[in-house]
């Protein structure tokens, strides 16, 4: 009896590693992003978000939200919403950033909630 209690914390001690290095992967994953890399420059250069927080320090690690692009013929689009904590030197902020990508624009922001 006490060798598949042993196999079952063996297994559990094994998965904690796994699943974190899938967090990391996911995450990193998740940075590389073409809309997540636009809402990042349109927050880097806001000049709403400077005089909020001040000059931008950095941006949260894990951000949250989801994304969606379908493919039809080829042709791109898509919607995409990050929640995004901003890092200032006066203080942080946490923005909800909306993007739409179409064929003929590419990803833009239509709008950000501060």
């Amino acid at each position: 009896m006490s060798s598949k209690k042993t196999i079952w914390a063996k297994i559990g001690i094994a998965a904690i590693p796994f699943g974190f290095a899938l967090l990391v992967f996911i995450i990193l994953d998740f940075h590389k992003t073409e809309p997540y890399r636009v809402a990042i420059e349109y927050l880097k250069t806001n000049p709403q978000v400077k005089e909020e927080v001040g000059n931008i320090k950095g941006f949260g690690v894990i951000p949250t939200g989801a994304m969606e692009t379908t493919s039809v013929n080829g042709s791109e689009s898509g919607h995409a919403t990050f929640f995004l904590t901003v890092f200032g030197d006066k203080k942080y902020k946490d923005v909800d950033v909306n993007l739409r990508e179409t064929p003929e624009t590419g990803w833009q922001i239509i709008s950000v909630y501060y």
